[in-house]
């Protein structure tokens, strides 16, 4: 402040000019300054640290070999503090957790200022994929936008991650080509439901006893399987989708990069899950004819799906190897079947044990059943199914409750970010949690119904409709808007899942098929090794905080297939 005073003495001295219209000019200079070079905010200092005991250490073994225990220790952390941000090291980097929707949605705007491109790059090496190609991803400073970073001196030529989001838009989210893997899904599970016993399926009327999650890891997995790499994939490697979950429970002990010396088990686990995934696309890529009539089809045998067909095909266009492509596609069915399944075994556990929601269940999806006009069993009406207010309402739900996700973004933007008022600076990583988000009191909780309960009227409405010559009646209405940055089971921004339409469209109809078709009495629960159980299911402990989380317990039940 006297530099200031000394300052305006100087300049009223030799200026015939106010002193209070130099120190207005020189405030609205400094407004001015604030407002449009935001590249040197005015933001708070550092937020509330978590403790750490051994400075580097503590946290960073606790964060990866004991995350539930690392979450209550932040959920501490913010209660105690009243704090929605906080600093903790992970090893020498420095990680912001933030909660709250206004300070989680800048994670999942669409913007280059951060990303998850440096997180997926630490794990391609874990996925057997060649150094080079590696080298390739980690070079791309220009993100997966079509407007690339403008601090990015990436050649527009070697924008891999922006040509890899390019191959998940135009052929997995796209409704044409998810509408068709879903039609191909429907057709395998049909067939696989109603098979005989031998394969698996169920004969009309018979009663068969067995337990939920193992038919839909079976069933499903495989269903979803061939949806996406065609038939070929099971047919040269018999036992896959048994192989797929044995991967799926060493994944991300493997994909964290723990050292091999450690525990081959998981390693050699990856390589036969990969090797089997290299052999079926040797094969389909040899006999391929790309000049052929299948060239646009949108799924064929070899391949399958018309993106498995594409991505491939991308890897090798970019000058990458066959064995980087089958890592990519690893990853890609256990993205897709490690999620889709939990959240379908949930969903089912909750409609079965209770007698009235199966019914609720039933009776509206049997709107979504089609009559055939050849006496053949009826099919369903996908649009119609998809707009099923309660079956939805269940799978928000059931997504909200059990998919456990942390949300990691790195800051790219060379100026930082602001978010609660804290500047981060480039190169730090962001962390949300969907646990926190998901089961927030005050965003999620209704009278009765606390937030840490499953409910499966929680996301319907009931609105007036007054039709067509029609009395005003109230109509059911499936709503979760105002939700942003409260709910984010796929993630958001240019990181979005890409397999979200799929996904929502295979556990729909899993579940309309199940109960539109089957009386299903419970009978129990039993450990996973098949022990008799005295209480009822919880979160698989093991998965917390890195994807949807199966259940820990298997529900036993007696199936009877109606139609």
């Amino acid at each position: 402040m006297d530099t200031l005073r000394t300052t305006l003495n100087t300049l009223t001295s030799s200026l015939p000019i106010p002193p209070c219209y130099l120190l207005l000019t020189f405030l609205l200079l400094l407004l001015k300054h604030t407002l449009f070079f935001p590249t040197t905010p005015l933001t708070r200092a550092n937020p509330p640290s978590l403790p750490d005991r051994i400075p580097f250490l503590t946290n960073t073994h606790l964060s990866l070999t004991n995350l539930p225990a690392f979450q209550s220790k932040v959920a501490r952390f913010f209660a105690r503090t009243g704090s929605n941000t906080l600093l903790y090291r992970l090893g020498p980097r420095k990680v912001y957790i933030v909660q709250g929707a206004d300070n989680v949605a800048p994670l999942l705007r669409v913007t280059n200022d951060a990303g998850s491109e440096a997180f997926i790059v630490g794990i391609l090496a874990q996925l057997d994929m060649n150094k080079s190609d590696i080298d390739k991803f980690r070079r791309d400073t220009s993100s997966r936008l079509k407007r690339k970073s403008p601090w990015s001196a990436t050649p527009d030529g070697e924008r891999v991650w922006y040509g890899l989001h390019r191959v998940y838009e135009e052929w997995m989210t796209r409704m044409r080509f998810s509408y068709s893997m879903a039609g191909r899904y429907a057709v395998d599970f049909e067939r696989r439901v109603t098979s005989c016993a031998e394969e698996g399926g169920f004969a009309v009327g018979e009663g068969v006893e067995g337990g939920v999650f193992g038919f839909v890891k079976g069933a499903m997995g495989a269903a979803s399987v061939v949806a996406m790499c065609g038939g070929r994939i099971l047919e040269r490697n018999p036992g896959f989708v048994e192989l797929a979950w044995e991967f799926d429970e060493i994944a991300f002990y493997v994909l964290k990069g723990a050292p091999r010396w450690r525990d081959r088990r998981p390693f050699e686990v990856r390589d036969r899950f990969l090797g089997a995934i290299g052999r079926w696309l040797d094969e389909a890529w040899r006999e391929f004819d790309w000049e052929g009539e299948d060239a646009e089809s949108e799924w064929e045998e070899k391949f399958g799906s018309r993106f498995s067909r594409e991505m491939v095909r991308w890897f090798l266009d970019q000058g990458m190897s066959m064995k980087s492509a089958r890592g990519w596609m690893g990853f890609v069915i256990f993205a897709l079947i490690s999620n889709t399944i939990p959240i379908t075994t949930w969903a089912l556990y909750e409609i079965i044990r209770s007698p009235s929601l199966f019914a609720s269940v039933r009776a509206e999806v049997l709107t979504a059943f089609v009559p055939s006009a050849d006496g053949k069993p009826p099919t369903l009406d996908v649009p119609k199914l998809l707009s099923l207010p309660l079956l939805n309402s269940i799978l928000i739900e059931t997504l909200r409750l059990h998919l456990s996700l942390n949300l990691f973004r790195q800051v790219e933007n060379p100026a930082g970010i602001v978010i609660d008022g804290y500047h981060i600076p480039k190169g730090c990583l962001v962390q949300a949690a969907t646990r926190m988000a998901h089961r927030d009191e005050k965003t999620w909780s209704a009278e009765g119904h606390p937030a840490s309960e499953f409910w499966a009227q929680r996301h319907v409405k009931s609105v007036v409709k007054n039709g067509d010559g029609e009395d005003e009646r109230l109509i059911p209405e499936f709503d979760v808007a105002g939700k942003r940055g409260s709910f984010m089971p796929f993630g958001g921004g240019s990181g979005m899942c890409p397999g979200r339409f799929i996904a929502k469209q295979e556990i729909l109809m899993t579940l309309a098929t199940m109960v539109a078709r089957f009386d299903v009495e419970f009978l129990g629960w039993e450990t996973l090794d098949g022990k008799p159980s005295e209480r009822e299911a919880g979160d698989d402990p093991r998965y917390d905080g890195t994807i949807a989380t199966p259940p820990d317990r298997e529900m036993k039940v007696r199936w009877k297939r109606l139609w």
